[in-house]
């Protein structure tokens, strides 16, 4: 996946490498960089395009446009994992208060009034 690629460089390089420097600048802006081009993540990291495609083949793509689906592959899936998650929590949110209202409405029945006031 790409951020663990991204990752990974971002925590064995040096701050100052440009690695580091455009791996940090894809991870904090991979929504935006498959909409980039070339010669603007070169200037967002104050490198070259030759310097960025040297850094996309080093990743394991052939080119950028693989390197574009990835990252919209990872966009699409944080995509799809927040609505099952918004899904899921739905689904424990509807179970709980069934399961509370079954519940309450049992209780009635064990109390005994003498102990309310």
């Amino acid at each position: 996946m790409i951020v663990d690629k991204l990752s990974v460089i971002i925590n064995s390089y040096d701050e100052q490498s440009t690695k580091y420097i455009i791996s940090q600048f894809i991870k904090n802006n991979i929504n935006k960089v498959p909409n980039m081009s070339i010669n603007q993540i070169a200037q967002s990291c104050h490198t070259s395009k030759s310097q960025i495609s040297k850094y996309i083949q080093s990743l394991g793509y052939a080119n950028m446009a693989d390197f574009k689906d990835d990252c919209l592959d990872f966009i699409s899936g944080i995509k799809r994992t927040n609505k099952e998650s918004f899904c899921l929590d739905e689904d424990i949110k509807s179970q709980y208060i069934s399961f509370t209202n079954q519940k309450l409405l049992l209780q009635p029945q064990n109390i005994d009034a003498r102990w309310i006031y």
